[in-house]
Order: structure tokens, then C-alpha cells, then sequence
């Protein structure tokens, strides 16, 4: 960089905003990433679950190895975020689904 020491202050305190700036946006976009996914988790054990075909605990073997009870309370959880309305939809999307 060229030019006195306070033009060099200045350019290097905007490139460290910037910096920080980024990395606050990307570690946001990667907490989004990560809550999508698990609702995503969620809801797939809950339909796993509706369609009658899986015990609890093949539902947990199907998901790395999740115990039981960790099934049953992830299930619970979605299904009290989620009306009938939706339970349906999904549920008419997953008809063509083989698990």
C-alpha cells in the first residue's frame, strides 16, 4: 500500500470490517444450513414414523444409530410444529416413497 501511515490505518481497519463482516455472514448461512437439515431429519422420521412400516428404533438405526426415545421425542416435537393440513401433504408426498 502506498501513501502515509493514516491512509494505511484506514485501509487496513476497512479490510478487517470486511473480514469480520464475512465471517459473520457465513457462519449465519451455515446455522441456517444445519436447522434446515435437522427439520428435515425431523420430518422425515415423523412420516417414517406415520406410515406404520418402521419401529422406532428402525427409525433411529436408519438415522446414524438415534436411540429410540430420541426418535419418539424428535417425532413428538414435529409433529406439535405441524398442523394436519401439512401432515397430509406430506404424507401424500411420500406415497410414492419406498423405505
Amino acid at each position: 500500500m502506498l501513501g502515509d501511515e493514516s491512509f494505511v490505518q484506514k485501509l487496513r481497519d476497512r479490510v478487517k470490517g470486511l473480514h469480520k463482516e464475512r465471517r459473520e455472514i457465513t457462519a449465519l448461512r451455515q446455522g441456517m444450513h444445519k436447522e434446515r437439515g435437522l427439520e428435515a431429519r425431523n420430518v422425515a422420521m415423523w412420516m417414517i414414523w406415520e406410515s406404520g412400516t418402521k419401529s422406532l428404533l428402525e427409525i433411529g438405526e436408519l438415522f446414524g444409530g438415534l436411540d429410540y426415545a430420541a426418535v419418539a421425542q424428535r417425532i413428538r416435537r414435529t409433529r406439535l410444529a405441524h398442523d394436519a393440513r401439512t401432515k397430509r401433504k406430506l404424507l401424500g408426498e411420500m406415497s410414492n416413497v419406498e423405505i
